[in-house]
């Protein structure tokens, strides 16, 4: 009878450990469906397809949509100054969203992007840690990648394959750049630095060590601040800044990040209040609206912050951009509020993209196209590290912008190196000057 029970309950076992194994499998796929519904739903469709070659902006079109259409208004810009052509071959722009999330950017990576045989390149948006997280992927898999905007130091370094290629700046030298500014303009030689609490914000922390021992100064204090920390806490961690008698902080954080951060400096006493120096993510849309836009929920006087930040050195000249009727009505989701160059919001956003595309212009040209992308690209990738004829661009005219990358030649992938860096703040409307 023991025996009897024993069996009934061990079925009775084995019976719910299937059920709940089944129920999780659904759950399984309920998840990857909806995932892949939501991915889909987010890649740009439109009309008849007759192009050659697609180039995807695999960036983020939810919380900074404004900083990822200022790339696009630059590819498009130069793409159509070239009748939106590659060596006579017709390119479409098409838009995958990664949401800032580097697993849905590695989806996107494997399930839309290497997939579509119509795929040339790919440009990034302003975010390192989808591009950092699926390097590897990019390189192993010969995906042609174009980054405008995103600073991580080890995007462009990958040995032996390395297909990335950027026109921003770099990481490597950002750190050096706003710490001999505060050293020689401001005289700080006591540094914090608070960087954001993921892979790429820690990146940046050995490098701005280096340069701090190099000028044999003080050894700075060090915070690897949690995402989406509160005002309230931030406020705790700048009172122990100011408190340990720190003159500075170097400030590396993603632009929401950014904004708490600056907006708890403008709340504190005046006693503990000191200078921040930054890299760029304060020129995001989502930064400026916080200053700027007095209805915003994260509103603060940026007066009550003496804030530099890290940018390229360009000046945008209209004749350079070739904004005519036929474009804005063409591009007119784009350029709905654009009436000349000047009203370009977060142009090295616009200036980057559109010089880079002028030099992937310039390496189709100078090889010959079969019309098969996985073929061209690889075609292009060689061209791109031996280009012959110089590019005239807004930042300026590019010589062999990139070379052949070896461990010994780290910056091979570099269009732009620390000559072409500027520090600079905003004025109370947000309009950028120089210090």
């Amino acid at each position: 009878m023991k025996k009897s029970i024993l069996s009934i309950l061990l079925v009775f076992i084995m019976i719910l450990v299937s059920c709940s194994n089944m129920d999780e499998s659904k759950d399984d796929n309920k998840i990857e469906d909806n995932l892949n519904n939501e991915i889909n739903n987010d890649i740009e469709k439109d009309g008849e397809d007759d192009s050659i070659y697609h180039i995807y902006i695999d960036a983020d079109w939810d919380t900074e949509c404004e900083s990822s259409e200022i790339i696009e208004l630059g590819i498009k810009t130069a793409l159509y100054e070239n009748d939106y052509m590659l060596n006579g071959k017709k390119v479409k722009i098409i838009r995958v969203n990664h949401k800032t999330n580097p697993d849905i950017d590695l989806y996107n990576l494997q399930n839309t992007i290497i997939k579509d045989e119509k795929t040339l390149a790919v440009f990034t948006g302003l975010h390192s840690p989808p591009i950092i997280a699926n390097k590897d992927f990019i390189n192993n898999n010969q995906i042609l990648t174009l980054d405008p905007w995103a600073t991580g130091t080890t995007i462009t370094r990958s040995y032996p394959s390395n297909w990335i290629f950027r026109l921003s700046i770099d990481g490597k030298y950002a750190g050096k750049k706003i710490i001999d500014y505060a050293f020689e303009n401001k005289k700080n030689t006591k540094f914090a630095i608070c960087v954001v609490d993921d892979e790429w914000g820690k990146s940046n922390i050995i490098s701005m060590e280096s340069r701090i021992k190099e000028l044999n100064l003080n050894e700075p204090m060090i915070y690897e601040i949690p995402l989406h920390s509160t005002a309230l806490e931030l406020k705790g961690i700048i009172r122990e800044i100011s408190n340990n008698d720190m003159d500075s902080i170097l400030m590396i954080a993603h632009p929401s990040d950014s904004v708490v951060f600056v907006k708890a400096m403008s709340e504190v006493d005046e006693k503990y209040n000191l200078p921040i120096l930054s890299y760029w993510s304060v020129t995001s849309k989502t930064f400026l609206d916080a200053f700027t836009d007095i209805d915003n929920e994260n509103y603060f006087d940026i007066s009550k912050v003496d804030l530099s930040f890290l940018q390229t050195k360009f000046t945008i000249i209209e004749d350079l951009i070739d904004f005519d009727d036929d474009f804005k009505n063409e591009e007119n989701d784009l350029c709905s509020e654009i009436n000349k160059a000047e009203d370009i919001i977060q142009p090295q956003g616009f200036v980057h993209a559109y010089d880079l595309t002028k030099i992937l212009i310039e390496a189709a040209n100078e090889v010959k196209l079969s019309g098969n992308a996985k073929k061209d690209k690889i075609k292009i990738h060689y061209a791109l590290e031996n280009l012959e004829h110089p590019v005239s661009g807004i930042i300026k005219t590019y010589n062999k912008p990139f070379s052949k990358y070896s461990t010994d030649n780290d910056d091979a992938h570099e269009a732009l190196d620390i000559s072409d860096y500027i520090i600079l703040k905003f004025d109370e409307n947000g309009k950028v000057i120089e210090p």
